[in-house]
């Protein structure tokens, strides 16, 4: 069992169709490769050769080996970030951001242990930290204090309350 790839309402045409199992193909190879030889015995090449692409195939689908063990987390917030951004114009931001949220936590737990895959990767190969290294939080954290100050019409790098929303309901 694994993720959906696409909550998108349009049916994939083929060359989607072949991105998602090219990404597909990648994520189970690593995750094959990171329970056998480990996480930090694992390389790039490794995994590209297991997923049958080339290594700059690899890049195009994910900048490092980190992003991997969050793949299908990635996904999920992606689609969540992407729904906040269409939200109805006129709506109060917290109100658009309480509800994406409300459904990206029923997608996590209707999918829990493909998506706390790579955190309990992290426990189990002493990877503290790791998550918080990648550049999921932060491009999160960005997005959506963009879509709020968008929304109440501020500049984000002048007025704190977008980023420290966003930060805020993030950790709640």
């Amino acid at each position: 069992s694994h993720m959906p790839a696409s909550t998108a309402t349009t049916a994939p045409n083929r060359r989607e169709r072949r991105v998602q199992e090219t990404r597909r193909s990648i994520v189970e190879s690593a995750r094959r490769l990171f329970e056998t030889n480990g996480y930090v015995e694992t390389t790039v090449d490794q995994i590209a050769a297991a997923a049958d692409v080339a290594p700059r195939t690899f890049f195009r689908y994910f900048p490092n080996k980190e992003m991997l063990l969050f793949a299908d987390f990635d996904e999920v917030r992606s689609a969540m970030l992407d729904r906040l951004e269409a939200s109805p114009e006129g709506e109060d931001p917290l109100v658009s951001l309480g509800r994406e949220l409300r459904i990206m936590a029923e997608t996590v737990a209707e999918h829990r242990d493909d998506l706390v895959w790579g955190f309990r990767m992290c426990v189990d190969q002493d990877l503290t930290g790791l998550y918080e290294r990648t550049q999921v939080k932060e491009q999160t954290h960005q997005r959506i204090a963009a879509f709020i100050a968008g929304r109440l019409g501020v500049d984000p790098d002048t007025d704190p309350r977008p980023l420290t929303w966003a930060i805020t309901v993030m950790a709640v």
